[in-house]
């Protein structure tokens, strides 16, 4: 099933609706062809995967009759190696929608409550939901800022988990490193933290803006990123978990496939794109100028938008007033949608420098017509 219908079919959906159709590989070619969508719609990296992640899957070789044992275990090595923890505090999945599934299947059988932003990615929060849990929205302030003090005010005997992600999806929202880091170290240890990192390699501090180095000293923090994102492996589907190893035990009791579901070609793409360090800065490199040139479109046009360090620029198309969603659907545009404070927003995920001029022409068209 599709996230969209997915989303639709939720009573709760409603908070924070997505088009997030299900992904597939970007073309990284520059040329727009005016017979084909353009793809701003699922926050995936036109640029990937990298030329060498490429060579490293067509050298691999049939591996499809094996479990891919060593393949796991090579890349919890590697990613061990990476953030300085042993592997034990790693749980690998099908992307990181798995885990955030896992979690709140996890969390919701506990009959506790999450806390969150909103609008947020709402996979987690839902699935708390839907497994007998309840899930507190904490709205975000009218210029996209979220509050940590609203979240810390809504905490009661009930909580059982905090669900952030930072950059915010699908706002784009960023929090000051320094502030999320007091903030969560400030947390009872009784209540757990989910950060959702999926897109922090694109912030400006880049990895370093990870609250990864908090994990040992906090037990209660669990941290999930990907690769669909900036390395562009949407289509292979792998994502981790980093926590405490007696948590990822827990947790490894709810997952239906006992942390096999990764294939054998996502686990050895995701070895080789980490060590690819130099496609990771040259896409974020073209992300940040491609979000700087839309957000001087936004001002020049004057639409509402939040700031964004994320791969995604969210904003107000209403001030139009022509049927945008639908104009831009007429143009084989593919955009993200979600509802705040009662109005349609466009989350747009940048894309290469063809496909951004073409739907910021017919942006400026759409503004001509009023």
């Amino acid at each position: 099933m599709q996230r969209r219908s997915w989303l639709k079919r939720s009573a709760l959906g409603t908070a924070a609706l997505l088009t997030l159709p299900t992904t597939q590989w970007a073309n990284p070619s520059e040329e727009v062809n005016a017979k084909r969508e353009i793809r701003l719609n699922a926050n995936e990296n036109p640029y990937g995967p990298s030329k060498r992640v490429q060579k490293a899957l067509q050298s691999l070789g049939p591996v499809g009759n094996r479990y891919p044992r060593a393949l796991r275990k090579a890349l919890k090595e590697k990613l061990a190696d990476h953030f300085d923890l042993a592997p034990d505090w790693f749980f690998l999945g099908a992307g990181s929608a798995e885990l955030l599934g896992l979690l709140g299947l996890y969390y919701g059988s506990q009959s506790g409550t999450v806390i969150s932003p909103t609008p947020i990615f709402p996979l987690l929060p839902q699935y708390v939901a839907r497994h007998g849990g309840d899930w507190r929205q904490v709205q975000m302030a009218a210029n996209g800022e979220i509050s940590l003090s609203a979240i810390d005010h809504a905490i009661d005997s009930k909580t059982q988990l905090l669900y952030i992600c930072n950059p915010n999806n699908p706002t784009g929202w960023t929090f000051s490193t320094e502030n999320l880091k007091q903030y969560c170290q400030s947390v009872p240890k009784d209540i757990d933290i989910c950060l959702d990192e999926a897109y922090i390699e694109y912030t400006t501090a880049g990895e370093s803006a990870s609250l990864v180095n908090l994990v040992e000293q906090n037990p209660n923090l669990i941290i999930c990123r990907t690769f669909s994102k900036i390395y562009g492996l949407a289509g292979m589907r792998i994502g981790y978990m980093i926590a405490h190893p007696d948590k990822i035990k827990e947790f490894r009791d709810y997952h239906t496939g006992f942390e096999i579901t990764a294939s054998a070609y996502a686990l050895q793409a995701a070895i080789v794109a980490l060590d690819d360090q130099e496609f990771v800065e040259e896409s974020r490199r073209k992300n940040q100028e491609a979000l700087a040139d839309m957000m001087e479109v936004c001002t020049k046009l004057q639409l509402p938008y939040i700031p964004s360090q994320a791969n995604h620029l969210a904003f107000n198309p209403s001030s139009l007033n022509v049927p945008f969603f639908t104009q831009m659907e007429q143009a084989s545009i593919r955009l993200g949608r979600f509802q705040c404070q009662g109005e349609d927003w466009c989350r747009l995920t940048m894309g290469t420098k063809a496909e951004m001029r073409a739907f910021q022409e017919e942006l400026q068209a759409l503004a001509d017509k009023e």
